[in-house]
């Protein structure tokens, strides 16, 4: 994948966490809304920090052939 699919994924991954853990069902416009949004932003820019990590991405981002980790100098550059 390239670096900006990673990207994506991550971010769109924050949404489905916080879907999952704290969705919420008030209406557009409420102070709990407002809240939540911006929880939610939080939670987006939180998982994609993870990508600029190579202890992170080290523990699952491995070549499809041969099973080495990403290399933490391909993280850096």
């Amino acid at each position: 994948m390239e670096y900006g699919d990673v990207q994506t994924f991550f971010h769109e991954f924050g949404h489905l966490m916080h879907h999952i853990l704290g969705g919420s069902s008030h209406g557009r416009g409420s102070v709990a809304s407002q809240w939540n949004r911006t929880s939610e932003k939080r939670r987006r820019r939180m998982l994609e920090e993870f990508i600029r990590s190579p202890e992170v991405l080290a523990s699952f981002a491995h070549h499809y052939k041969t099973g080495e980790p990403i290399p933490a100098e391909l993280v850096a550059a």
